[in-house]
């Protein structure tokens, strides 16, 4: 079943070689190209197949400040390893 945000789209899948194929019209309606994971969940109900939100980090770039770290991993190794 592939269920948008308001509505609910029932489609027929079929298994072939252990694979669950999804019509070409349920991948369209997800938003989901070859290649691309999607989240599959088991429920009492049954499986739902969703598109995994990307999370939009664009908004911390810059946000962590390095003064005073160190420069590069062995250095800040050196500096937590005790002597």
């Amino acid at each position: 079943m592939v269920s948008p945000m308001a509505t609910a789209t029932t489609m027929s899948a079929r298994v072939e070689g252990g694979r669950l194929v999804l019509p070409p019209e349920a991948l369209d309606e997800l938003g989901v190209h070859d290649g691309e994971m999607v989240q599959v969940v088991i429920s009492a109900e049954g499986l739902t197949i969703r598109k995994p939100r990307r999370r939009d980090l664009s908004k911390f770039v810059g946000i962590a400040q390095t003064e005073g770290l160190p420069r590069t991993t062995d250095e800040y190794m050196r500096e937590i390893r005790p002597r």
